[in-house]
Order: structure tokens, then sequence, then C-alpha cells
């Protein structure tokens, strides 16, 4: 029990935006083409564009890129968001990355 509670007070105080995470994450793989301030800000307002309906879906596919272990991984996810169709495509956040 001591766990859990450990482990959402760490989660609550930890909390950051999903754009704040991605940027952060580009950032640390050396692939983020601008600040990480701008890069927040440019992310957060594509995502106030995404209707409400599918806000979460698209949040959820740009943590799943998050997510991966290595820095290539998470490249190679974010770009197939940029050619998969509708949803996150429309945000573009290879925009802020640095491109091989």
């Amino acid at each position: 029990m001591r766990t859990v509670l450990i482990t959402m007070l760490l989660a609550a105080v930890g909390c950051s935006s999903t754009a704040e995470r991605f940027c952060d994450r580009a950032d640390s793989c050396k692939i983020l083409q601008t600040s990480v301030d701008q890069c927040v800000h440019v992310l957060e307002n594509a995502l106030d564009q995404v209707p409400a309906s599918d806000r979460e879906e698209v949040e959820h596919l740009l943590e799943e890129c998050i997510d991966h272990p290595s820095c290539s991984g998470f490249s190679t996810c974010i770009s197939s968001l940029r050619t998969a169709d509708g949803g996150p495509a429309s945000l573009q956040p290879t925009s802020l990355l640095a491109t091989d």
C-alpha cells in the first residue's frame, strides 16, 4: 500500500504536460531544433487546435512515442505519426525536430 501511495505522490509532484514531456525528450535526444520553451508553446498551441473529441487519442499517441526507451525509437515513432492518416499528423511535431 505504501508503494502505491508513494508512486501516486511522485506522479502528482512530477506532473508535466504531454508537450513538456515531448519537448524535454526531444531535447535530451539532441534532435530539438528550437528551445524547449518554444517547443512547448508551439506544441501546446497545436494541441489546443485538435478537437476535444480527438485530443486524448492524440496525446496518447505522443505519449507512446515519448515512452520509447531509445532516442532512435522515439524519433522513428514521431516520424511514423507524420505519415499517419489524420490524427496527430496534423500537429507536425517533426517540424520541431532535426531530421537526418
